[in-house]
């Protein structure tokens, strides 16, 4: 910890326009970040990557790109236009399927895993080369292994998400922004345009860009990158807008395809709106709400800081429950877990607030917009997948927080001094610690082995994390299912785009109706000849909503296959 107490803040130690040779001495400290992240990598490089939940979207809007049918969901009836992701992501899944010439997930998806590990490499030294523009090499180094090691940072790289590029851009435009070379200003503003593409949330890139010059009264720089942040913004919400005031919007493929829940095939501002997107017979949020609902996200958001910096809060849970026989305790109060949280979550901050008394605009401006932009959000569930790619400028905040921590206990006495750096150390061993055991939990517990074949007689193995029971009863009956079905026959399921992956069937959300009546209606509008009623953790779509109308109208969907589990497939009654 002595090194940590060295660091001079406020200064950039490295300054990006000098020579490579400047960075001669940092070599060491990148290898090891790089190697820390591969090692991390080394299971998982077989197989194609993670399709579940958003990743089979954008799977299936880069093969509509591929095959130039235009930015569609392919899944759907009518292969309506999208309108909910920006398009870079898929426009990547499109140069891999263009390049290996086929578009089958086996295929490409392993080719995107390989990518997606690059992508993590260059993230690691991305992350480090950042934390040197404000600490010194040892700070920088545990800066860019916090990050690396964070749960959220390596199962979103797992996952054909946007996150892990998003990230890496929102990196390099932090170092574009800080250099001095002729290409660092419009490099900048690319990556600015790119994160956006890549991301909704890229809006508070733009933002803090914009913001940073009008703060510096650069309004002649402010106005300038101001016209290119609208740049992508206008283009997008024009595609939005003509997708919406479209006929084909007004009159869908089935009635309730356009419906406000159907968070995939509206947009963002049409979802948000309501007061719970997956209970909309609560209605829509009054205008009244907004400022209630933003601060309950916002206190609900300081334990989620802590967590990115470290782990998920059931793994603290875990080792806290261990630790307390050793201390004469027989449980571990949640408080605790939350307090510990709260506690990193406050570090991270206070050290990006002493990046901006040192000087630095951009990195606050940023964070504090992205965390504004997660607070107005109705969808909790997913805080930390929003929050995860500030994990590199949390982890420099929170390192930044300790430099400052030591040198102001350099200025105490001596019996303070000490206790203030063994506290330290023991708070950064227990740190690495507790990554270290939420790594060995994840890849000896979570990391499971799964089998592919595809449509097109292709074979493969790998490992996916988080694959549990409920998702292999699921991928059983999704086999079965394409046994069964016919070619033009609809699926009814939770997670459509996945559905369709693998059975190549039209699949659709259930509608989320709670009068029965009501939703065999809609049912009939599709119309579905399959509902699947799973057993599946992250929604509860089709048990809350589709089971009731089964169980309602027997007459019409007879159970055709059931799994171990709670899984059940209804055909409807010829």
């Amino acid at each position: 910890m002595s090194a940590l107490a060295d660091a001079t803040p406020g200064a950039a130690v490295v300054p990006l326009a000098e020579p490579v040779r400047a960075w001669r001495g940092d070599l060491g400290p990148l290898v090891v970040a790089v190697l820390a992240t591969l090692a991390v990598w080394a299971p998982r490089l077989s197989g194609p990557i993670d399709l579940r939940y958003d990743a089979g979207v954008y799977y299936v809007l880069g093969t509509s790109l591929a095959e130039g049918r235009g930015y569609r969901l392919l899944n759907e009836p009518g292969e309506i236009e999208a309108i909910q992701y920006p398009p870079l992501l898929p426009l990547v899944v499109a140069a891999h399927q263009k390049m290996l010439g086929t578009s089958d997930p086996v295929v490409v998806g392993s080719w995107l895993r390989k990518s997606f590990c690059g992508l993590s490499a260059a993230l690691a030294l991305a992350t480090y080369a950042v934390a040197r523009l404000y600490l010194d090499r040892a700070a920088a180094l545990l800066a860019a292994l916090v990050s690396s090691l964070s749960l959220y940072t390596y199962f979103l790289s797992d996952l054909l998400f946007a996150e892990l590029p998003f990230t890496l851009a929102s990196a390099l435009f932090i170092l574009a922004c800080r250099s001095t070379g002729r290409f660092a200003a419009p490099l900048a503003g690319l990556l600015a345009v790119s994160g956006y593409l890549l991301r909704s949330a890229g809006l508070a890139l733009l933002a803090a860009w914009v913001g940073e010059a009008i703060l510096r009264r650069r309004l002649r720089q402010a106005a300038l990158r101001g016209m290119v942040a609208l740049a992508p913004v206008v283009l997008w919400h024009a595609h939005v807008q003509r997708v919406v005031s479209s006929p084909s919007y007004g009159n869908p493929a089935y009635a309730y395809q356009r419906a406000p829940y159907q968070y995939y095939n509206v947009s963002y501002a049409e979802n948000a709106v309501l007061v719970d997107p997956f209970r909309p017979e609560q209605g829509r949020a009054a205008l009244r709400e907004l400022p209630s609902r933003t601060i309950r996200n916002a206190r609900a958001l300081a334990p989620r800081l802590g967590e990115i910096v470290s782990a998920p809060r059931n793994f603290w849970t875990i080792a806290l429950r261990g630790l307390a026989p050793l201390v004469g305790a027989s449980r571990v109060p949640w408080r605790l877990t939350v307090a510990c949280l709260v506690l990193l979550g406050l570090g991270a901050t206070l050290g990006i607030a002493s990046l901006a008394r040192g000087g630095e605009i951009l990195v606050p401006l940023y964070v504090a917009a992205s965390l504004a932009l997660v607070a107005l959000t109705p969808w909790p569930a997913q805080f930390l997948r929003y929050v995860a790619p500030l994990a590199p400028f949390l982890a420099v905040g929170l390192l930044r927080a300790v430099v400052d921590g030591l040198r102001w206990l350099d200025g105490c006495g001596t019996r303070l001094r000490l206790a203030g750096r063994l506290g330290v150390g023991v708070a950064g061993v227990s740190l690495a610690a507790l990554q270290a055991f939420t790594l060995h939990q994840n890849f000896r517990r979570y990391h499971v082995e799964v089998r592919y074949a595809s449509r097109t007689g292709v074979g493969s193995t790998g490992r996916l994390l988080y694959y549990d029971e409920a998702w292999r009863e699921f991928d059983a009956a999704l086999a079965w299912l394409n046994r069964d079905a016919g070619p033009g026959d609809v699926v009814a399921t939770s997670a459509p785009h996945w559905t369709h992956l693998r059975t190549g069937l039209k699949a659709v959300m259930p509608p989320f109706e709670p009068e029965t009546g009501t939703a065999q209606r809609l049912l009939d509008s599709v119309p579905a000849r399959y509902l699947v009623v799973d057993d599946l953790a992250f929604a509860d779509m089709s048990r809350h909503y589709g089971a009731s109308v089964a169980r309602a109208r027997p007459d019409l969907w007879t159970p055709v296959y059931s799994g171990e589990g709670g899984l059940r497939i209804y055909r409807r009654a010829d």
